[in-house]
This record gives structure tokens, C-alpha cells and sequence, in this order.
């Protein structure tokens, strides 16, 4: 089945309208589709979600668009540079404000909904989707593996952490262990994420950690996305 809003051509990335999705629902996602020499279909999925200052409405309530969910050298920002050449669908949904959060029961099934449609249209692969996020994007890839229906192949949070009272990692830490791969890259300070991964899966690999002294929140996830090894990482755990 065709895309409805027409192909997105190989090494390029546009934005998808979620066709009849309400005000207060996720209405856009940036789509990228792997160039034709960077691998065959069934092609790999890679899920980002966003932080909590780049919802489609900011602190202030003002509408800043959806070109905000490539800011501070995330995936979809990424994959428009010279040289980028791993094989993945990029799936980058937009929050509808601010104050909205991942891990809340509708934007789960939003998320779910538009990975099954990617994998429809584009050749997606089932058995090698991936998920990353940065800062309540961490936790939200993190929530939604544990409390979704959808079995991830391994997870990538990025300086994992919401300060808002509404939200703690308690959530997510008193489900049961999702076994499934988690590589964080978080601040030494940060005691969410960490507490996070032990209990929820046994870790395969060990965090890579960021003194807070040369990296602050945002130069993290700068860092983490620029390094080759977490994308080849995720591929080694297929489904």
C-alpha cells in the first residue's frame, strides 16, 4: 500500500501529516528514507523522540512548527549531513506542546500507529525497530517499550530525565523487566537513568557516561547522535 501523501524519495526527508489527527494529538512526523545504496529493504526502523522544549507549542504556548525536532544534532537533523550513511527509516514525531509527554496512553498509541504505517508504505522491517530520545524523549522510548505493545529490538535514551513532578521514572520502573537491549548515554549527575535501565533489563552494554563539568544536556545529545558506534550498535540486536 502507497503512502498516501505520495513517496518520499530515497535519501530524503519530508514531513508527514497525520491525516485526520485533532489539535491536541501528534499532527506532523518527519519521514527519512534511506538512500538506495545504503542497504535493501526490508529496511530497519529508528523511532526519535524529541525533548520536552521542542513540542509543536513551546513554554510559552507559541506555535514554533515542527522543524524544531531536529534541533541540538538529533537523528533527524543528522541524517541531512554530508556522509550520513546508515540504513534506517527515521520516524521523528512531533508532541502537541510543551507539557505533553511521551509515555501518556494516546501519544503511545499515536507513536504505534505511525510506525505501522511506515512499515506498511516503506519496506519497513518489523523484526529491527529501534528506538532513541533524548532527555523526556529518553524516558518516553523507554515507557513506551515497557507499557506498549510493541517489542523493540533495543533502546537508545539520551540523558534520560523529566523534572516535572508529573512524571516519574516510577512509572515505567514498576513494570515488570522488558529484556530488551538498553545503551544510556547520560550525564554522571543524572539518577534517572541509570536506575531506569538496571531494572528494567540486565543492560548488555554499559552506559556511556558525560561529566557534567564539559558536557551540559544538550552537548550530550550532540555527542551521543554523532557517534557512529550507537547506530551500528542497534543493528546488532535484530527482533
Amino acid at each position: 500500500m502507497p503512502d498516501p501523501q505520495g513517496d518520499v524519495q530515497p535519501g530524503t526527508q519530508e514531513v508527514r501529516d497525520v491525516i485526520g489527527a485533532a489539535a491536541d494529538t501528534i499532527q506532523q512526523y518527519y519521514l527519512y528514507r534511506p538512500a538506495n545504496e545504503d542497504g535493501q529493504a526490508p529496511w530497519p526502523i529508528l523511532l526519535f523522540l524529541h525533548g520536552r522544549g521542542e513540542g509543536r507549542l513551546d513554554r510559552q504556548q507559541a506555535y514554533q512548527g515542527i522543524g524544531a525536532v531536529r534541533n541540538h544534532g538529533s537523528p533527524p537533523g543528522r541524517c541531512l549531513e554530508p556522509g550520513w550513511r546508515h540504513p534506517f527509516i527515521i520516524v521523528s514525531p512531533q508532541l502537541p506542546a510543551y507539557v505533553s509527554r511521551w509515555h501518556e496512553i494516546q501519544r503511545r498509541q499515536e507513536v504505534e500507529a505511525i510506525l505501522d504505517n511506515v512499515i506498511q508504505w516503506y519496506q519497513g522491517d518489523p523484526n529491527r525497530v529501534y528506538a532513541t530520545g533524548f532527555s523526556i524523549g529518553g524516558l518516553g522510548v523507554v515507557a513506551i517499550a515497557a507499557q506498549g505493545e510493541r517489542r523493540f529490538s533495543a533502546l537508545l535514551p539520551v540523558d534520560a530525565y523529566d523534572p516535572t513532578p508529573s512524571w516519574t521514572n516510577r512509572e515505567v520502573t514498576n513494570r515488570s523487566s522488558i529484556g530488551t537491549p538498553i545503551w544510556s548515554h547520560h550525564a554522571t549527575t543524572n539518577g534517572v537513568a541509570p536506575e531506569i535501565t538496571r531494572l528494567l533489563t540486565n543492560n548488555p552494554q554499559e552506559p556511556a557516561l558525560y561529566d557534567k563539568d564539559h558536557f551540559n544536556h544538550v552537548r550530550i545529545c550532540r555527542a551521543a547522535y554523532d557517534n557512529a558506534c550507537v547506530y551500528a550498535w542497534l543493528l546488532e540486536y535484530p527482533a
